[in-house]
């Protein structure tokens, strides 16, 4: 996704938005003229045109045979996050899932000196906790080590590297045992080892970060993966609460305080593992030739996501030139996934157009803003997206039909669904309304 720019200038949203209205304006306006009255229905494909009573006859698809497959998703890299993920848990649908993140630590006020006298009276650390995804009751054993080197603000890193790659296990500098739900009541607090001052001390003064980024290039957080159930937290990495509180005495004064903060100006990532091996999906996901199942799956965090093959023109019946009205494509989720009261789905997900090369870019519906969609539908159960652009594309041979992608909207999330594929009894369909010219 780094490879395109997927910000929209407003101005351009309202002309398209505008003309793709307009477009369909003078659609109907067309449809209700005698040239179309001719349009029959095609029994072998469910063709249906709307009821005799209606003033507007459109051609209208929805049986047409789609196909959806899971596939391992491509390594995301993860950049200055707003929020740092932390956690392990079992999903009975996904396998194991472990979040883990990185962060550089700065200097809250630049000039801070200290004494030869200087004595740790504590020093701890402090997370904003912002919420959690999953079971909060189980416990979990929260890890905090000295990165071994430096991590660098404008650079990305691969959300699949091992965090144990990152520091050495002889630099612990801390643990806590903790459930997420204490976390409500109490942001988390982490008695680190009082060295980490010392070294701090040994600095004199803090003239600049880069003085304090010499002794603690940063931490990485990191939780025990010996969990049944679990979930994982989120921590707000920008608010500036998130922080090392270092408390000591001199001898010139009573107690004084530094803080050393986590925030936007800080170098900041996280980190994912996937163990799928004795998920349902396995075998579909590594095979060489995609193989359909009844369900495909959607997971962030660089997991698993959709492949979607959309028909082809001549599966549309298409011999002639036609204008799509609208192209809806409606994805149920599984209703038998019993676990999504625990593990809930993503409110949005998103369409991605398949290249060539593999790689992928926002369909040409993603710049009519809302009017494109991806929102879920709990009164349906479903997700619907309109690609009218899409599917006016592929007919006319303006793009080639590869399919597309279906991701979670948000990577950092970690919401995930179990969705219905194209031969699944309450399968996912493509809804055409179009007219034959």
């Amino acid at each position: 996704m780094s490879d395109f720019n997927i910000s929209i200038n407003k101005n351009k949203v309202e002309f398209l938005k505008f003309n793709f209205l307009f477009f369909r304006v003078i659609l109907i306006s067309l449809m209700a003229s005698s040239f179309f009255s001719s349009c029959k229905k095609d029994t072998d494909l469910g063709l249906t045109t709307q009821p005799a009573g209606d003033k507007i006859n459109t051609v209208f698809a929805d049986t047409l045979s789609i196909e959806a497959y899971t596939l391992k998703d491509d390594s995301a890299t993860s950049k200055n996050e707003a929020y740092g993920m932390l956690g392990n848990y079992n999903d009975p649908e996904f396998g194991n899932v472990s979040a883990s993140f990185l962060a550089q630590v700065l200097s809250k006020v630049v000039g801070t000196k200290f004494e030869s006298s200087s004595e740790v009276v504590s020093i701890k650390l402090y997370l904003d906790y912002s919420g959690n995804y999953g079971d909060s009751t189980k416990t979990q054993t929260i890890n905090v080590y000295k990165l071994t080197n430096s991590i660098v603000k404008d650079s990305a890193y691969y959300s699949f590297n091992k965090a144990s790659s990152f520091y050495n296990e002889s630099d612990l500098l801390g643990s806590r045992t903790i459930n997420q739900g204490q976390l409500y009541s109490d942001n988390l607090g982490i008695d680190l080892l009082p060295s980490l001052g010392n070294s701090i001390f040994s600095l004199d003064s803090i003239k600049a970060n880069s003085d304090i980024l010499s002794v603690l290039p940063g931490i990485c957080i990191t939780t025990d993966t010996n969990v049944v159930g679990g979930g994982i937290a989120y921590f707000n990495l920008t608010s500036g609460n998130s922080k090392i509180v270092l408390t000591y005495k001199n001898a010139s004064s009573d107690t004084v305080t530094s803080e050393f903060i986590i925030n936007q100006n800080c170098a900041r990532f996280n980190l994912f593992t996937h163990d799928y091996s004795n998920t349902n999906f396995y075998g579909q996901m590594n095979s060489i030739t995609p193989i359909q199942d009844s369900v495909f799956y959607i997971q962030p965090m660089a997991g698993v996501r959709g492949y979607i093959k959309l028909p082809t023109a001549d599966k549309l019946n298409i011999k002639s030139n036609v204008a799509i009205v609208k192209a809806t494509l409606v994805i149920p989720i599984e209703k038998n996934d019993l676990s999504i009261s625990t593990y809930e789905a993503p409110t949005k997900l998103m369409l991605y157009e398949r290249q060539a090369n593999n790689q992928y870019k926002l369909p040409p519906d993603f710049s009519l803003g809302e009017i494109f969609d991806g929102n879920y539908y709990p009164s349906e159960s479903v997700y619907k997206f309109n690609i009218t652009l899409e599917m006016q594309n592929i007919i006319d041979g303006v793009i080639p039909n590869l399919g597309l992608y279906l991701i979670s909207n948000d990577i950092s999330s970690c919401n995930r669904v179990v969705l219905t594929s194209g031969i699944h009894s309450n399968r996912l369909k493509l809804e055409i309304s179009y007219i034959k010219f």
